[in-house]
């Protein structure tokens, strides 16, 4: 962490933790799938059902739900929602976090590791192919399903999460910050509210998004000084 200069920060709140840890090169620019989302076309995609997020772990955080509640209220829910998928996680499946799920007849879908270059282009594909976002709880897939004009359902269930990276500490305000905020999404709607979209557009940074020759010097700029700073 101490040997790179440059961060490029997607929202304020990212901006002022790193500025807070003691960067001062920071630029901020937005969350790259942002941009994603912007180079898609308007083309309409066939979209039936409901894709469900089951609040996921990190490399650094075991989150695990009540999942026996999750498939009864998914089970429980009209058919208009139906068919459901579920959306997989990597590190989750491989800790057999969705064989419930799948022993329950839900079909398993999955946009592959994040750190897969084709990643996010997956990930939106999935969100856009269905009609409604269900989840546990608040994520970036749900600001990401806002940014795709997907109404979304939340049902808040107990949870618990456990730190398995000893470099990394849990805020357990933002946890709680992120718990209120899921009251948002906890009513059933056609389209995204007001609120939901101002919400997205805060945590993903869509104001502090450039047009791509400001992106480019923006680029250049961090290249630059990271080069400096990789000489001294």
């Amino acid at each position: 962490f101490d040997k790179v200069p440059c961060i490029f920060a997607s929202n304020q709140r990212c901006f002022d933790a790193f500025w807070n840890a003691g960067k001062r090169f920071i630029f901020p620019i937005g969350l790259a799938s942002v941009y994603a989302h912007a180079c898609l076309k308007e083309d309409k995609i066939q979209c039936n059902g409901s894709l469900f997020f089951r609040s996921h772990s990190t490399q650094s955080v075991i989150g695990d739900v009540n999942d026996k509640a999750a498939i009864r209220w998914l089970q429980s829910l009209p058919k208009k929602f139906h068919p459901i998928r579920i959306s997989v996680f990597p590190f989750d499946w491989s800790r057999g976090a969705y064989k419930a799920y799948e022993d329950a007849g839900f079909k398993l879908v999955s946009a592959g590791s994040e750190y897969d270059q084709y990643f996010i282009w997956r990930h939106l594909h999935l969100i856009r192919s269905h009609q409604r976002i269900l989840s546990t709880g608040m994520g970036t897939h749900m600001f990401h399903s806002i940014l795709c004009k997907k109404p979304v359902l939340i049902q808040s269930l107990d949870g618990s999460h456990k730190l398995i990276n000893k470099n990394f500490s849990i805020d357990e305000k933002a946890f709680e910050e992120f718990k209120k905020l899921s009251s948002l999404f906890g009513t059933e709607t056609n389209n995204p509210t007001a609120k939901q979209i101002q919400l997205a557009k805060q945590f993903l940074g869509t104001d502090y998004t450039l047009p791509p020759a400001a992106l480019r010097r923006v680029i250049d700029l961090a290249r630059e000084i990271h080069n400096a700073h990789q000489l001294k």
